[in-house]
């Protein structure tokens, strides 16, 4: 959270100051919220693919834990660059989480898990350990905040401790006769949750030395060896305790290569629909960051959307169109569907080129807000580059654009095609790279 503060301060951002939402979060969780609005599952642009909400969540201010109307606080970066706060939803039943697991679904939603009501540093007992499962989820439009958004009730972590007789405090003995161990399914400091390909998710650890406020334990030390997979609903036929099988959820069959995909590039990604009464048409396709969670901090973790459109038995999904929105590296990607199923994950993998921008005109230009499919090849070295489906960065009145292509474009002459679209033509161009790295394609034709 400091990070992302300091960088709002450092582009210049106004705060609109609202002392009492401003609460020093001990021990919380912070996320980066996806977008959710119905535009903004299928980005046309690249407004539609920037975030920027964040939620903090839980936490303590010394031995106060944050509950209630105070369990979730909004900030905003809104258009005039200023950061707003605002309330989220209460916790069920007032319960406040310090120490507690926040983590990113494939379908935008939020799955809190885990903690303590109060922190290891105040005095607290055994019923202080948080089992309570939530799921926070946008509302109706959309929008995480002005009143919008829930936070559902889950199942509860399991109780118990089926490890306590086998704590044995690095080697000696455990002085209190292995009678008082760590619960299974306690997730405090130290602990971690994770999601997995399969869309799953890993609750492990606790790792936290006892003060004298807590309850006596072996070793003096909570640790929990004993870790829980956790399964979402929508890995459940609805109304049902019955698990989906795999042809129940959309998969994906291929995706056609393993090597770095440039940012915009489009990937074909061949799948089939979940079957029977479950088949549904693809809503987003979803790029996961590989969780590296540290202290129940995730703070890696985000959700980016990609423009797609599907032909038949084909996802063509362009990657996202700026590495300020997804950091190159490794993603999971997820296609959803309308049922809110996400398939399990392929792997891609994203890096940053140096590019070039790819200059023009539309003839009589009237406007339109859809991303353009270009097809680069590099002539010296006869190297395809790819199909990238590429929103224009800048246009005037008159029709003159500018795209940014990150493709691997180095020197020499390129073949450049615009694919038709709309009311134009479509146009195939050789044109060399110009010092300050611009490809020029000439005046793109209206249809007849």
């Amino acid at each position: 959270m400091k990070l992302f503060l300091a960088f709002c301060m450092v582009l210049g951002f106004a705060f609109a100051q609202q002392p009492s939402l401003a609460l020093n979060r001990y021990e919380g969780s912070t996320v980066l919220l996806p977008r959710m609005e119905a535009r903004a599952l299928n980005p046309q642009n690249l407004a539609d693919q920037v975030m920027g909400q964040v939620a903090q969540i839980g936490g303590a201010d010394g031995c106060t834990v944050h509950g209630g109307a105070s369990f979730i606080t909004l900030l905003r970066v809104g258009g005039n660059a200023e950061v707003t706060w605002e309330r989220g939803p209460a916790s069920p039943n007032g319960e406040g989480k310090v120490y507690l697991n926040a983590t990113i679904l494939p379908t935008g939603q939020i799955l809190i898990n885990g903690g303590m009501k109060k922190p290891n540093d105040c005095d607290w007992t055994w019923e202080d350990v948080s089992y309570s499962t939530w799921l926070y989820r946008a509302g109706e439009n959309g929008q995480w905040g002005f009143g919008a958004g829930a936070l559902i009730p889950l199942a509860d972590a399991p109780r118990g401790d089926t490890d306590k007789a086998i704590q044995d405090c690095f080697g000696s003995n455990a002085r209190l006769g292995g009678q008082h161990g760590t619960p299974d399914a306690m997730r405090a400091y130290g602990s971690t949750t994770v999601l997995l390909a399969d869309s799953s998710l890993l609750s492990a650890g606790t790792n936290m030395v006892r003060h004298r406020h807590g309850p006596e334990v072996e070793c003096d030390k909570y640790v929990s060896r004993s870790p829980t997979l956790f399964f979402p609903p929508y890995a459940y036929r609805p109304g049902t305790n019955e698990k989906r099988t795999a042809d129940e959820r959309p998969r994906i069959l291929s995706i056609p290569r393993e090597e770095t995909w440039a940012y915009g590039e489009v990937a074909k990604i061949k799948y089939a629909k979940a079957k029977g009464d479950y088949a549904a048409e693809i809503k987003s396709v979803a790029l996961v960051r590989p969780s590296s969670v540290s202290r129940s901090v995730n703070s890696d973790q985000m959700l980016v959307r990609c423009h797609f459109r599907v032909d038949g038995d084909t996802v063509e999904a362009a990657m996202p169109w700026d590495p300020k929105i997804a950091p190159p590296g490794w993603y999971m990607l997820f296609l959803v569907d309308a049922n809110d199923a996400p398939s399990e994950a392929g792997w891609v993998r994203i890096d940053t080129y140096m590019g070039a921008t790819i200059e023009g005109v539309f003839e009589d230009y009237k406007g339109f807000d859809s991303p353009v499919r270009v097809e680069i090849r590099e002539l010296d070295a006869d190297t395809y580059l790819g199909e990238h489906a590429l929103p224009v960065s800048r246009i005037n009145e008159g029709g003159r654009f500018q795209i940014r292509a990150l493709a691997s474009i180095r020197h020499g002459k390129y073949r450049v095609h615009i694919k038709p679209f709309g009311d134009w033509q479509g146009k195939t161009v050789e044109t060399e790279l110009t010092g300050d790295r611009r490809l020029d394609v000439g005046t793109i034709k209206k249809r007849p």
